[in-house]
């Protein structure tokens, strides 16, 4: 790749822009390979690696600057590693850091970051981090577990400024990044499409533009028919994998004859960057050879991908290697079995031996597979009917989020400095701060404390610093000694623990300053996995008080120690009286059955607790985790929503998207999934899920009876609904007792909540509203109500009750007013681990 002309400034502005513009015309009319950026992470020279490249060191003076940072080479120690020298060191990060490159010309560019986790006295095994590129998301919670497999992760996206950041963030339970090797290089124009058609699952297609926008993350290269093709053969130093563990059925199809002569690369089809020869040399046909001809309709693929990843960029390689003249084959594409375009070699490029891709935006089913089929038409062929495939490639669409950008080195020393100068002052005041105060409990303690924070570990300056920053805005009153907690829970006996959690363990204890029995829920000592979560809980929990919210009796924050502290819930969560989660099937783990009756009141004084969260507090709140384990049932079966650490208080910022899906899976809204925007109408799909649970007695993902594969409980239900078949999956504990009004009822608001769209689902006041109606047709079945005219499941509650401002004022006698502030009620916390 040609650098931009470097011109002095004496030199003429004129002659300055006539090089530039003439350079740029260059590089865009004929791409050549190019030579840079290719880094070989914590070596002290270069290393040349098979196909010819030189991956330069970064130890000493490299073409590039790394960020200030925790960051150290490291080489292997095991001198019988076979690997390549580039996997025999690596540069190591203990805090955030990043590369910064100089980019000469803007344009889509491919990036790649290898990892290999070989012997060191750093355990690279161990690390967990996250990586971004100039604001894009890359990886997420990554790691390398097998210390004998080697991971190249591929990524194309567009770079659009004259610096290109790479930056890694060490999680916080390992505190430790690596990498290996890294290269990002320009590829030619119009190597990812503006725009393209969208696979849809329903409705219609279209097209999606705006592709260049995105960053694509590559999850499958296949070579059709052919051997695995490495970087040396590649034009882009790509590798391709061989097809046959992708085959549904390996019979239906054979390997087409290798071709021996040359792929006639062209403007209107594909490049030699598009693919190397090898790949249209070889193709996969249908096997109308076989005597079981007549049962090979069709030859599919499918290929795995991750269920959580909304859209896939699907790109599929042609070259008519077999005919014996043009325009003898023509056959169909299908992706999900559905129709997307007939592939006519002939129409498509004029000519056999000539290449063409297509891409294609495909939207997930829900599934982990997207498959692909080709289907040979009979209708106006001058040969046999047949089909074939050469290639394909899939790629994962990431949106651009609002990850932290590498830090840039600041233009002026006076303002680093000044900053620099804040930070260290806020630090020095807070150790100051928690010296003294522990200075107060005595010597002992001050030699103890002291000694975390001079030498590091749970209270080092790094930590206390950002504790400091929001522990104003905790409520000190709350605030209970980890002595007391440790009384409390008779030091935390293995015999008083009653569950476990995404935050840590759960204790049955008794506060004895308070006489009453308590749930103490403490996070894993020493790691500040969850301090996000402590903090947003007791400022939560603090601001607010309902009668079907878990209230906070205190919390602790002494030392390395994150513990909250809730009155003890006789009944546990709501999960555990519904099925046995470990079984999956229709049994409560407590062995008590909730009647039809009692599952609805439940369900009431949820809805009554998130309708408040929504729209009664000072700020709206959306708690982002609803689901069965979160309701918790005090003695007297009172439901209360808990777990409050991944709550978000005020409206969602459609620019400042987070890629890390935070929440359940199986109570995940689809819509958040598709745009990382969580909103109140999120809440409601996932509250959807629940209905269903309290109905089916199943969790919101399980396995069906002789089947393998996991089925969504949202999917599953709402298929048996719109058959008017509902009565046939529900807990058949219950299904003699339920009133068939009542059960008509919940299912249609269960419906209405489990939308696609958010704007179609109902706010939680009205979920409220008819989950009252249900409970009255369940306790006076006789009495008419303005649903016992609705006879058939076809009938729309939202036509019989269009909005639920129309509710008449004596419609529910009158009682408490859940909505007020009522005494200090106690509850626990039993909460699963969140995805």
């Amino acid at each position: 790749m040609l650098p931009s002309p470097v011109i002095s400034f004496p030199l003429s502005l004129l002659l300055l822009l006539l090089l530039h513009f003439s350079s740029l015309q260059l590089l865009s009319s004929e791409y050549t390979q190019p030579d840079k950026y290719f880094i070989a992470c914590g070596s002290k020279s270069n290393t040349t690696v098979p196909d010819g490249r030189i991956f330069v060191g970064d130890w000493d003076h490299p073409p590039f600057s790394l960020s200030p940072g925790q960051s150290k080479c490291i080489t292997d120690s095991n001198r019988s590693n076979d690997e390549s020298f580039l996997y025999r060191t690596a540069r190591i990060f203990q805090s955030p850091s990043c590369y910064e490159l100089e980019v000469a010309q803007n344009g889509t560019y491919m990036v790649r970051l290898h990892f290999y986790s070989f012997s060191s006295p750093t355990n690279l095994s161990a690390a967990v981090f996250d990586v971004s590129a100039s604001g894009y998301p890359l990886l997420s919670d990554f790691s390398v577990r097998n210390s004998s497999t080697l991971l190249i992760e591929e990524f194309i996206l567009a770079i659009e400024t004259t610096k290109f950041g790479l930056y890694f963030r060490p999680s916080q339970s390992s505190r430790l990044a690596f990498v290996n090797a890294i290269e990002v290089f320009l590829v030619p124009d119009n190597f990812i499409p503006s725009s393209a058609p969208r696979v849809k699952t329903t409705g219609p297609n279209g097209n999606l533009s705006q592709l260049l926008s995105l960053v694509f993350r590559t999850v499958h290269r296949i070579n059709v028919g052919g051997l695995k093709i490495t970087p040396e053969t590649d034009t882009l130093w790509r590798t391709w994998i061989p097809d046959d563990g992708y085959l549904i059925n390996p019979e239906a199809a054979k390997k087409s004859q290798f071709f021996d002569g040359s792929i006639k690369f062209g403007d209107e089809g594909a490049t030699k960057y598009s693919a190397p020869d090898y790949v249209y040399k070889t193709a996969k046909e249908l096997n109308v050879s076989s005597s079981k001809q007549a049962n090979f309709s069709n030859v599919t693929w499918a290929f795995p991908v991750s269920e959580n990843v909304a859209k896939h960029l699907v790109r599929v390689h042609f070259c008519d290697i077999i005919g014996s003249a043009i325009n003898i084959f023509d056959f169909s594409l299908f992706i999900y079995n559905k129709f997307q375009r007939k592939i006519n070699s002939y129409k498509d490029v004029g000519e056999l031996a000539a290449p063409f891709y297509f891409d294609f935006v495909v939207d997930s089913n829900g599934s982990r597979f997207i498959n692909i089929s080709i289907v040979p038409l009979p209708e106006n062929l001058s040969g046999s009917p047949n089909a074939f495939l050469n290639g394909v490639e899939i790629f994962e669409i990431q949106r651009k989020s609002g990850l932290v950008p590498c830090e840039s080195r600041p233009k002026k020393e006076k303002s680093g400095l000044l900053i620099g100068l804040g930070v260290a002052f806020a630090v020095f005041l807070g150790m100051l701060i928690s010296v003294f105060l522990v200075f107060k409990r005595g010597k002992g303690k001050l030699e103890r404390a002291s000694g975390e924070l001079l030498y590091g570990g749970p209270s080092s300056q790094e930590r206390l610093a950002e504790r400091t920053a929001i522990a104003p805005n905790l409520n000190l009153s709350l605030k209970i000694s980890f002595a007391e907690i440790q009384s409390a829970t008779s030091n935390f006996d293995v015999k008083m623990l009653i569950g476990e959690g995404g935050f840590g363990k759960v204790y049955k204890g008794t506060l004895k300053s308070k006489g009453i029995k308590v749930a103490v829920k403490r996070s894993q000592p020493g790691l500040d996995q969850g301090l996000l979560e402590f903090h947003t809980e007791i400022l939560v929990l603090s601001q607010i008080r309902h009668r079907h919210l878990v209230s906070l009796i205190g919390y602790c924050d002494e030392r390395s120690e994150m513990i909250l502290v809730y009155e003890f819930m006789e009944n546990g969560t709501l999960r555990d009286h519904l099925y046995d989660s470990k079984s999956e099937s229709p049994r409560s783990s407590t062995g008590f059955k909730l009647s039809w009756e009692k599952r609805l009141e439940i369900c009431i004084g949820a809805a009554k607790g998130l309708h408040y969260l929504h729209t009664g507090s000072a700020e709206e709140i959306i708690h982002r985790d609803v689901k069965s384990t979160n309701i918790l049932l005090d003695e007297n079966f009172v439901a209360k929503v808990a777990d409050f650490g991944l709550s978000k208080s005020g409206p969602t910022d459609p620019n400042n998207e987070s890629m890390v899906l935070k929440g359940s899976f199986g109570y995940l809204d689809p819509e958040y999934i598709r745009s990382s925007q969580y909103t109140f109408k999120s809440d409601v799909y996932s509250f959807g899920v629940v209905l269903l649970e309290v109905l089916c007695a199943k969790p919101a993902i399980f396995t069906l009876p002789q089947e393998e594969e996991k089925v969504s409980l949202a999917k599953w239900g709402m298929v048996w609904h719109r058959k008017g078949q509902l009565e046939n999956i529900i807990d058949p504990s219950i299904a003699s007792e339920i009133n068939p009004n009542s059960l008509r009822v919940v299912a249609e608001i269960a419906e209405k909540c489990l939308k696609e769209n958010g704007f179609e689902r109902p706010k939680m006041d009205e979920v409220e509203w008819h989950l009252k109606y249900a409970l009255q047709f369940q306790q006076n079945a006789t009495q008419r109500e303005p649903f016992e005219d609705i006879t058939t499941t076809n009938t729309s509650l939202e036509s019989a009750f269009p909005t639920v401002h129309h509710m008449p004022s004596n419609a529910f006698p009158a009682g408490e007013d859940d909505a007020s502030v009522v005494g200090d009620g106690y509850t626990n916390t039993f909460s699963s681990p969140s995805a």
